[in-house]
């Protein structure tokens, strides 16, 4: 009785021994996490005709139409440059 005590000592002891060592384990430097990245905020590509067309084309397509004004209806010209839409 007192061998197989004795034996289960020695092997707690040497589970707990490894469990402290593989705690530090590591080969010694110590490397900082990577910082966060910052966010850039882009502008929508339909917030490039204005705001309020912004405002206009993410409303729920349920929702009440908008009013329109004057300088809502842009005259349409075939020699002025193209708004890039990425």
């Amino acid at each position: 009785m007192k061998r197989k005590t004795l034996l289960v000592l020695q092997a707690s002891s040497v589970i707990l021994l490894a469990g402290g060592l593989s705690a530090c384990g590591g080969n010694g430097s110590y490397s900082p996490p990577a910082p966060t990245p910052t966010q850039t905020t882009t502008a929508r590509v339909e917030d490039q005709f204005g705001i309020a067309f912004g405002n206009d084309f993410r409303a729920d397509p349920n929702s009440e139409p908008s009013p329109v004004s004057d300088g809502d209806l842009v005259a349409v010209s075939l020699t002025a440059e193209p708004v890039p839409i990425n």
